[in-house]
């Protein structure tokens, strides 16, 4: 399974059951633009992180192999979720930032 996501204004997860060769859309994410980070943490759970400007860093989270997606949280300090990355033992990082100084990373347990 494989899971994209972007567009500005109006974010869109899309979902792809064939390795890509064909993609559906899932939902629109109507508070976040930018998908620039996708995640898959195992067990049909992936997390997908969203942002533009400052305070609209967002991170969604799936526990349905792509199907819907919740809002975990919003990082009003933060902005561009750049990276997304899964250490195991339900451990997750997340990158956020855009210019000098102003990048951030922050740890949760998924």
């Amino acid at each position: 399974m494989v899971h994209f996501g972007a567009n500005e204004g109006d974010g869109q997860i899309f979902r792809s059951s064939d390795a890509g060769s064909s993609w559906t859309k899932v939902t629109d994410i109507t508070s976040a633009e930018y998908c620039f980070s996708l995640c898959y943490l195992g067990n049909n759970v992936a997390l997908a992180g969203f942002g533009l400007t400052a305070g609209d860093g967002q991170i969604f989270r799936s526990s349905d192999a792509g199907s819907s997606w919740t809002k975990v949280t919003n990082i009003t300090s933060a902005e561009y979720c750049l990276s997304l990355c899964y250490l195991g033992n339900n451990v997750a990082l997340a990158g956020f930032g855009l210019t000098a100084g102003d990048g951030q990373i922050f740890r949760s347990s998924v």
